[in-house]
């Protein structure tokens, strides 16, 4: 099983609600949401710069990490998934126009979807052999570009999160403030990809740990419960006749 995918799954897992009046000892247990870091041009000795994150996310193999690691597949082909399980890879990211690959038990699967889907698509992911999924804002603009943190991109984030069963995977600014970072994990997503650029992001990734590192479990959601009138049937049997012979 990927150790990455495992840790989404914790995030995504509720923390069960304490007895009584027990404080929960569970929470602090609990992971984080994920910081992914998206490397597009990963240098050949990374040493500890990306130590912030939680797992890295390559372009290409060819760089040597510690921690958890996965390659995107642009074209999701057997090849290109063959290079980086023997590389190493503890997760792959797939497009959803790519070809169908056999399970790896071993290696997780991401998805990429769009957020442009439509609902009965959307509720088929549940379905399929996949780990987790990614979402691609499609009014981002260009591929890899990230818009920033808005009331509509929570609207989206919250939407799959809510209709998945699979835990979510989303891209905010690597400049992302504590509040917005805060009302993207209270959507129900698992982990945030950062896209790592330039030397400026690397030190933006260091700061985006900290304030990940600050922010709150989200609440338990409530169950909106909706009324229920009981029905009463109407009756139609009609009325006995009174016996003319009482008086």
């Amino acid at each position: 099983m990927s150790k990455f995918i495992d840790r989404l799954k914790q995030v995504s897992q509720p923390t069960p609600a304490p007895m009584g009046f027990r404080r929960s000892t569970t929470e602090s247990n609990r992971p984080r949401i994920q910081l992914v870091a998206h490397l597009e041009n990963p240098p050949k000795s990374p040493g500890d710069r990306f130590a912030a994150a939680d797992a890295v996310i390559l372009s290409s193999a060819g760089t040597a990490f510690d921690m958890a690691w996965g390659m995107w597949l642009r074209k999701g082909e057997a090849a290109e998934a063959k290079q980086a399980v023997e590389a190493g890879a503890d997760f792959v990211v797939l497009p959803a126009g790519g070809p169908v690959l056999a399970a790896d038990k071993e290696t997780g699967r991401v998805l990429t979807v769009e957020t442009s889907i439509a609902d009965m698509m959307l509720r088929a992911v549940n379905d399929l052999p996949i780990d987790a999924v990614l979402l691609e804002d499609t009014s981002a603009g260009q591929a890899g570009q990230v818009g920033a943190v808005t009331w509509r991109t929570l609207m989206h984030f919250r939407r799959f999160a809510a209709s998945l069963t699979r835990p979510v995977l989303v891209s905010v600014p690597v400049t992302a403030t504590a509040e917005e970072l805060q009302l993207v994990w209270d959507t129900g997503v698992s982990g945030i990809v950062a896209h790592i650029s330039s030397p400026a992001d690397v030190v933006s990734l260091a700061e985006l740990r900290t304030r990940v590192d600050g922010l709150q479990y989200p609440a338990r959601r409530k169950e909106k419960l909706s009324p229920t009138v009981p029905q009463v049937a109407e009756s139609h049997d009609e009325e006995p006749e009174e016996d003319e012979d009482d008086d």
